[in-house]
């Protein structure tokens, strides 16, 4: 199936739509990619001089399918799926940090997003009916092991199921798509102090992939 793509513009947001494709993205990259992906070395550079670092393989890359690198470039954000929590790994040393500690409280983490500072993860958490919509502090200590806040949570709805891509440059709104129970969709922006959300389109079934702010 060929592969689609298309650009909306929404006030100060792109949203790029996608459809399915037989194509993989390694190639869409070209060959040099493909073969750098399956080289035994964990860094390598094509031919073009792109330079091509493996985070994970086999198992370990299902965290990385939502994932989302902060802001100064040393953490990137996934689900840990050995225990269901949102986690980061520091990309300078290759360790990864739990923020949530999903045993003690029924759920499962999902797409977390940095702050335009890297302070604060926006994610959805799975939890009884709906999906919740929280945000997470953290800080590293001295030695450089981030150390998380209690979540608070934003946005929950029991009929509704959110999913963030990206924080508007001030921080004060989260761009998300909402599913709602005739299986449309809406590209929207909820409040980080109110919750409250603002539809800025409405989709049917098929949803945007990814949606971003623009810089400004």
């Amino acid at each position: 199936m060929m592969r689609h793509t298309a650009m909306l513009m929404a006030p100060a947001v792109m949203i790029v739509l996608a459809g399915c494709s037989g194509e993989s993205e390694l190639q869409r990259l070209g060959s040099d990619a493909v073969a750098a992906a399956t080289t035994d070395r964990n860094s390598v550079t094509t031919q073009r001089g792109v330079t091509l670092r493996r985070l994970a393989t086999g198992s370990d890359y299902d965290g990385f399918r939502n994932s989302f690198i902060s802001p100064h470039g040393r953490y990137v954000s996934l689900t840990d799926f050995s225990t269901l929590d949102l986690a980061v790994r520091d990309l300078s040393t290759g360790q990864l940090h739990r923020l949530t500690n999903a045993p003690d409280e029924v759920g499962m983490a999902l797409r977390g997003v940095f702050s335009p500072d890297g302070r604060h993860i926006v994610y959805a958490w799975a939890h009884g009916p709906g999906l919740q919509i929280r945000v997470i502090g953290f800080e590293p200590d001295e030695a450089g092991v981030p150390r998380a806040a209690e979540p608070t949570i934003i946005f929950h709805n029991a009929e509704l199921l959110p999913i963030p891509f990206d924080q508007s440059p001030d921080g004060r709104h989260i761009l998300a798509n909402i599913e709602t129970p005739g299986n449309t969709n809406q590209l929207a922006l909820i409040s980080t102090t109110t919750g409250a959300h603002q539809a800025l389109k409405s989709f049917d079934w098929r949803r945007p992939l990814r949606a971003e702010f623009s810089p400004d």
